[in-house]
């Protein structure tokens, strides 16, 4: 049986058999004529396809190879946009993803170079600074509460002993809360590695469910919610040794009620804390408790006397000067509100000043009134009316205006960020 040898060539016009042909077969009989020009052509666009697309997937099929081997006008084939400066803007797009991923790998983790050496040595300054602090912010970043839930495994009611997952890490002395009735026990011995003694007996029969943690408040993050009588037990807290008397300050929502107690490292008996006093700012209540460790780490147990809920707790030094430069910015709100005061919770405040423009660049001062603590807590948060006593403001104008805020020691902060104020009724 003959076939057709078929040639990778694109054969123009496809010949049209004449009735006068005569019939003939063979490599070059008439009748095998227009089988092999489109044999011909088949080669063609199957060389074409097969260059499409290299091994590794890229485009490589150009308009001059249709254009030239197909016999198709390349007027036909033209693109809006070149195949090269797709290419040239895919390029660039993952040139621009791969720098974003540098960036991004630079500020996160254990090898994070910027973010993370700005965060280690924040987290450094507070502790070793020349005032130590310690916060909770709850997020695991910034918290007093250590990251221990030990799952219940058996527990009999009136035993002093208790089966858990693991002690690995406990110490004898930590002291935990069943989060199963919110009693407090303490370790008092580790008897084997799933076994611990505790102070007291239990009151309570558990079998693989219950769990001793550190706190019974519901902590989600950037806050925390607590039932009334349910506590929270800090880690050991270490501020600056040099220091007698450390201060706890909770910042929560107001009307709601607390009890603390602290017990110095390696001291069973826990004491009351002495509350210092209680203040209103920014629309959230700030209590203040004081403790005497004589520079020891201690331990905080915070219990609240009411449902509560707490923005966040922060311990420092008891110092009664203010240190140079810790006057939070203020931030400017709409018409003359302004909210955050305070040098890292302990400042007394001394005064507010406004500067008032007709350009956003306060190029063009137009009014400076200063008001001192003689106005008192009471009205430091809300400048409307006295602002508006100083100043006549014309409708339908538009004001630019800074607020910034001292103590009463005379450290200023820094400006805030410009706000705008427009008057659309009576002044």
């Amino acid at each position: 049986m003959g076939v057709l040898k078929e040639k990778l060539e694109w054969t123009a016009p496809i010949y049209s058999i004449e009735r006068t042909d005569p019939l003939m077969g063979g490599e070059l009989g008439v009748n095998n004529r227009q089988a092999q020009q489109l044999a011909n052509r088949t080669q063609v666009l199957r060389a074409l396809l097969s260059a499409q697309h290299s091994p590794e997937g890229a485009h490589v099929l150009t308009q001059d190879d249709v254009a030239e081997d197909a016999g198709i006008a390349e007027s036909k084939l033209a693109l809006s946009t070149s195949t090269g400066s797709i290419y040239a803007r895919v390029e660039a797009a993952l040139g621009s993803v791969n720098a974003l991923m540098g960036l991004i790998n630079n500020s996160q983790g254990a090898e994070g170079t910027p973010f993370n050496a700005i965060y280690q040595a924040l987290l450094l300054s507070w502790e070793f600074g020349a005032q130590g602090y310690a916060f909770d912010l709850f997020n695991k970043a910034f918290s007093l509460l250590p990251e221990v839930s030990l799952p219940v495994l058996e527990t009999i009611a009136g035993d002093d002993s208790v089966d858990v997952e693991s002690t690995e890490g406990i110490e004898v002395g930590d002291v935990f809360l069943l989060d199963a009735n919110g009693a407090m026990y303490t370790v008092a011995a580790i008897l084997t590695e799933n076994r611990m003694l505790l102070d007291r007996e239990l009151d309570v029969d558990l079998k693989n469910s219950g769990r001793f943690v550190k706190t019974t408040w519901a902590v989600s993050e950037g806050s925390a919610h607590a039932d009334a009588g349910t506590v929270y037990i800090t880690e050991p807290v270490h501020v600056e040794a040099t220091r007698d008397k450390s201060r706890l300050f909770i910042c929560h929502a107001t009307g709601n009620l607390f009890t603390v107690d602290y017990r110095i490292e390696e001291d069973s008996e826990w004491r009351p804390a002495g509350y210092v006093r209680s203040e209103l700012a920014e629309g959230l209540a700030y209590t203040v408790y004081e403790v005497s460790t004589n520079g020891a780490p201690f331990e905080l147990r915070i219990t609240a006397a009411t449902s509560a809920d707490i923005d966040h707790l922060c311990v420092m030094p008891a110092a009664s000067d203010v240190q140079l430069g810790m006057v939070r910015v203020p931030e400017a709100r709409g018409d003359f509100a302004i909210t955050r005061f305070g040098a890292l919770y302990d400042a007394k405040y001394g005064g507010t000043e406004f500067r008032i423009a007709s350009d956003p660049d306060m190029a063009h001062i137009l009014a400076n009134p200063v008001f001192s603590e003689s106005f008192g807590n009471a009205t430091v948060w809300d400048f409307n009316s006295l602002v508006h006593k100083q100043y006549t403001f014309e409708l339908g104008t538009t004001y630019y205006w800074q607020v910034r805020q001292c103590t009463v020691e005379g450290e200023w902060s820094e400006w805030s960020l410009v706000s705008v104020y427009t008057p659309s009724g009576a002044n």
